[in-house]
């Protein structure tokens, strides 16, 4: 069972990082994932192009820093468990393309909270 939740997160993870732009299915997928409870799919956020929405994703306690590599085609999104000091404990990485940033974080904020279960 362990083995198979696995696989599905990774699948996850691989879809958030691997494709470009919005993905409303995407969306509903990391909405489940993260437990939100939705009647229509009109209520799912936008995980995928919302900054407040992957930003919303992250545990509590947590927060994150960006980087943009222009000259890689890519954006990271590093997830920190606060720890009281300037750059906190690095944990969980999450990439995507530049123009992609908001996947970036989704995806590190899947990796810290499947680590937190």
């Amino acid at each position: 069972m362990e083995r198979a939740k696995n696989e599905n997160i990774d699948a996850l993870l691989g879809c958030i990082e691997g494709s470009r732009g919005g993905d409303r299915s995407l969306d509903e997928s990391i909405a489940v994932f993260v437990g939100h409870k939705f009647e229509r799919r009109g209520q799912i956020p936008h995980y995928t192009t919302s900054y407040d929405a992957s930003m919303a994703m992250l545990p509590q306690g947590f927060s994150f820093h960006l980087n943009f590599g222009a000259h890689m085609g890519e954006s990271r999104a590093y997830i920190c468990q606060n720890d009281g000091t300037d750059t906190g404990n690095l944990k969980f990485e999450g990439r995507a393309g530049i123009a992609d940033a908001p996947r970036a974080i989704c995806a590190a904020a899947i990796r810290a909270r499947n680590a937190l279960r």
